[in-house]
């Protein structure tokens, strides 16, 4: 379990939150492998759930905001954003995720909320979720560790250079947002994308995404209506 208090806001990346937050977020895995390899009943070698909440109290109109781009990051365009929320006073966000591992397949989900209280402005509430699914096509498994509650790096069976190709690994996910809201046009966006990852090594990776956005809405906006594909191809260098 995480748990933390935040009494200052400094500016980041030009961007920044007023007020004072409380965190907590908190993971268990039920379900896992006994010391003999053998899984549940459920099939899975690694079963998570977990929960989150975050609470601001004084927070400022001017930093309170909610945006999301396509599924990339290099992409400047949010194509759903709500601008500046007039009157917040305070912003509540919960969350919901799970994952399972079952050999070379596994996948994750989660189920984002928010709530922003204000002043003289009814209260408004965004949503947001994902599921996400993967396979290695050369047998290995994402390697989740129950004690930390995260995803460690991926190991190859065989790299390249010590007799083999390298981890190849396949996902699929689908991601929507809704950030419309009583006077709050933020807009809805719904998102598949498919991607390949190929682990030449322990420390190295590249990662190769389609995306299709099926569809923006958000009347007013220069981005309604709209339903590119988008193409990214990155490299990751680990050193550890």
């Amino acid at each position: 379990m995480d748990l933390g208090a935040y009494l200052f806001s400094p500016s980041q990346e030009g961007q920044r939150e007023a007020g004072q937050a409380l965190v907590v977020h908190y993971v268990h895995a039920p379900l896992s492998a006994d010391s003999n390899r053998n899984v549940s009943w459920l099939g899975g070698r690694d079963i998570w759930a977990g929960v989150s909440l975050s609470y601001r109290a004084n927070a400022d109109e001017r930093y309170t905001r909610f945006r999301s781009r396509p599924e990339v990051t290099i992409v400047d365009d949010y194509f759903v954003d709500t601008g500046e929320i007039e009157g917040a006073n305070s912003i509540l966000r919960w969350g919901l995720e799970a994952s399972k591992v079952s050999g070379p397949f596994s996948w994750q989900a989660e189920i984002l909320g928010a709530q922003v209280r204000r002043d003289n402005f009814d209260d408004v509430s965004f949503l947001g979720g994902y599921m996400f699914a993967s396979w290695f096509l050369t047998g290995e498994s994402r390697n989740y560790n129950s004690a930390s509650g995260e995803f460690l790096g991926v190991v190859p069976i065989a790299s390249v250079g010590h007799g083999g190709w390298g981890a190849w690994e396949v996902g699929l996910r689908a991601s929507t947002v809704n950030l419309n809201d009583k006077d709050i046009i933020g807009g809805r966006q719904t998102d598949v994308s498919l991607g390949l990852n190929w682990y030449v090594n322990e420390q190295f990776r590249a990662q190769l995404n389609l995306i299709k956005v099926l569809g923006v809405d958000r009347p007013g906006s220069n981005f309604d209506g709209a339903d590119p594909w988008i193409a990214a191809f990155r490299v990751q260098w680990y050193l550890p």
